[in-house]
C-alpha cells in the first residue's frame, strides 16, 4: 500500500534489509511483507532527532538605552510573537536598526 510505504519511507534501507533478511531467516513467517510492516513499526525509528531551536534572548531589545518605552514595547511584542525559529531574524532585524550595545 501507497500510505505504508510513505510512512515507512523514512527508514534507513540497512534496517530495512536486516528485517527483511530476517523474516526470511524465520521458518514460522508466512506473510513476508506483513511481517517486514509490523517489525518496522515496532522499531525505534533511527533518525536523529530534531534539536531544537538556540535560544534566543529578548535581552538585547529589553535591555537597550536607545529606546523608547513604546518602541522596546513593539519590538518585544514582535520577538515574542514569532516562532522560536524566527526570532534570531528578528533580533537581526532589530540590531540593524538599532545597533549592538556593548555588554557591561
Amino acid at each position: 500500500r501507497r500510505s505504508v510505504a510513505a510512512g515507512l519511507a523514512d527508514r534507513p534501507a540497512s534496517q530495512v534489509a536486516r528485517v527483511i533478511a530476517q523474516a526470511r531467516a524465520r521458518t514460522d513467517v508466512r506473510d513476508l511483507a506483513g511481517w517486514v510492516v509490523a517489525a518496522l513499526r515496532d522499531l525505534p525509528d533511527e533518525s536523529p532527532p530534531e534539536s531544537p531551536p538556540t535560544r534566543v534572548s529578548s535581552s538585547p531589545i529589553l535591555f537597550h538605552p536607545g529606546l523608547s518605552g513604546r518602541e522596546r514595547q513593539i519590538w518585544l511584542n514582535r520577538f515574542r510573537a514569532a516562532d522560536p525559529a524566527d526570532r534570531q531574524a528578528i533580533l537581526d532585524r532589530f540590531f540593524t536598526e538599532f545597533g549592538h550595545v556593548p555588554a557591561s
